[in-house]
């Protein structure tokens, strides 16, 4: 295969084969080292062909293999894996259904301890380091590594045995409609450049009511932390997650409701079209006579441009119903983000209305207003 062709081909599954070594690796330094042998057998492989019928089933067959081989080699280097699980087809959304249950649940809860607990373990189990050789690269007391070790066994067989079970957002995820913000955005942008992927957005939201660890925000939304916690710190790092007690996280950003009743819609329309009506009758008049007698330039001498543009002035800033905000300092609820942007930040998710067998009752009470 021509070399132009194959960097077009190794380009468009460079992230599917980084996803497949992050499924099934233990820390991103083995990702790397993973995907990256596979990336080269999978090019050297493209290139020694000239047609190929099925490229996707090629590229997967030679990532599995190269995976095997992977296993095998570090069995032998260091006696010790985590991961006996074999060769598996793959595809674009990755399980391991076919592993062995006990296998796949260890794995499962080893992504569930927190980093520095997690990588205790790598590096105790499946790399063989000694408590001493841990100790000393991580800067820890030998005793602090050991209790580490065995308060994660205990974490490990809890979760193994616990059945853990996925939050609301993990089956039913928000999505945004539009973003919006109060002030000045950096270089980046605003809400929509932090907010714009479904995980971030769904991050952010599940702390929206109540606080909650990275535990808690994984098991919300039906993943592992080790996948969430690169998202995590960069939100928190630009403002979107605001630390509190317990290493829980809050969020100051608004978001819409993801229900709306059309009842209750219906009834501020209604209250609006009733307020219209005594501007109309008590209101208009008085602006009227106020600008009766106004000299000023109007252009084509068109004396009801003049009344409108003062009806509407005084609505505007005389019959405006106060915000009860104001007054309050809102500063404590800026973003401030890396890229030198302070800003509220607002989000409108999509919404599904709670009573929408109510929506026809409007017209007929519309029309029962003289205004129409």
């Amino acid at each position: 295969m021509e070399k132009q062709k194959a960097d077009v081909i190794i380009t468009k599954y460079l992230e599917k084969i980084y996803g497949f070594a992050y499924k099934k690796s233990f820390s991103y330094d083995e990702t790397e080292e993973l995907a990256a042998e596979m990336t080269a057998e999978v090019y050297r492989m493209l290139r020694s062909k000239d047609e190929i019928y099925n490229l996707e089933g090629y590229i997967w067959r030679i990532c599995e293999h190269t995976y095997a081989k992977y296993v095998s080699a570090v069995k032998k280097r260091q006696g010790v894996s985590l991961d006996d699980i074999g060769e598996l087809p793959y595809f674009e959304n990755f399980s391991d259904d076919d592993a062995g249950e006990d296998i796949r649940r260890l794995k499962r809860e080893i992504a569930f301890l927190s980093s520095s607990r997690r990588e205790i373990v790598f590096r105790f189990y499946y790399k063989n380091e000694k408590i001493g050789m841990i100790a000393k690269r991580l800067q820890l007391p030998e005793g602090t590594v050991k209790w580490h070790l065995n308060r994660a066994r205990n974490e490990l067989k809890e979760g193994i045995e616990m059945e853990r079970k996925t939050g609301t957002l993990g089956i039913n995820p928000v999505k945004a409609c539009d973003f919006g913000h109060r002030g000045w955005v950096g270089s980046n942008g605003g809400p929509e450049y932090y907010l714009g992927d479904r995980l971030s957005l769904n991050i952010v939201y599940s702390v929206y009511f109540e606080p909650r660890n990275i535990s808690e925000i994984a098991q919300e939304l039906g993943v592992t932390p080790v996948f969430i916690e690169d998202k995590i710190a960069l939100l928190e790092n630009n403002g979107y997650l605001v630390r509190t007690k317990g290493d829980r996280y809050t969020t100051y950003v608004k978001f819409s409701p993801r229900t709306y009743s059309k009842q209750q819609e219906d009834n501020l329309l209604i209250k609006k079209f009733e307020a219209a009506k005594v501007l109309v009758k008590e209101y208009v008049p008085l602006v009227k006579d106020a600008v009766a007698d106004v000299e000023c330039y109007i252009p084509s001498q068109n004396r009801q441009l003049l009344e409108g543009a003062a009806i509407f002035y005084g609505i505007t800033n005389n019959c405006c119903v106060r915000s009860s905000n104001a007054g309050i300092d809102l500063n404590k609820y800026n973003i401030s983000d890396l890229d030198g942007g302070k800003y509220i930040a607002t989000v409108e998710l999509e919404s599904e209305c709670s009573d929408p067998e109510l929506g026809y009752m409007l017209c007929l009470i519309l029309l029962s207003f003289s205004i129409f």
